[in-house]
């Protein structure tokens, strides 16, 4: 029995000592630096969206999730992506509702759920926005904005 319990005890060791070489090894957090509002740019000079990611599924699944997320890329007329990097304007950038709606001179930035727990991130064009449909929220609320500036 103590031969086993010896051999049990060194390999629980060395597992302990690889995993906090991994945690040390693999810091997932990227350097970034903050531009303006929930606007950031990472140690590679790409502009990214600081968004929350509040969880809506069952608490069970909540270690699964981040809370708080850096996007780079949208999702531009439901079928292609766009990296805000090749189109944001960071001196007209603004939030409108926050975590949820943001413009600048060209577009609409829309970080929404889609279905419960699943979020879904969008790019529109700031003069086509009127003819998507489900987007009447947000189009109150930037005209309602637009009003008091």
């Amino acid at each position: 029995m103590g031969f086993y319990k010896d051999y049990l005890m060194e390999n629980a060791k060395k597992i302990v000592l690889i995993l906090l070489l991994i945690l040390i090894s693999c810091n997932s957090d990227q350097s970034v630096k903050h531009l303006k509002d929930n606007l950031y740019i990472n140690d590679q000079d790409q502009i990214c969206m600081k968004l929350s990611n509040k969880n809506v599924l069952h608490p069970s699944q909540e270690k699964e999730w981040q809370d708080t997320i850096y996007r780079q890329v949208f999702y531009y007329k439901y079928d292609s992506v766009i990296n805000i990097n090749t189109v944001i304007d960071i001196e007209s950038y603004q939030a409108i509702i926050i975590d949820e709606c943001y413009i600048d001179k060209n577009y609409v930035y829309i970080n929404s759920f889609y279905e419960p727990g699943k979020r879904i991130y969008r790019i529109f064009k700031k003069d086509s926005l009127h003819k998507e449909n489900g987007l009447e929220h947000y189009i109150n609320a930037i005209v309602k904005k637009s009003g008091n500036n």
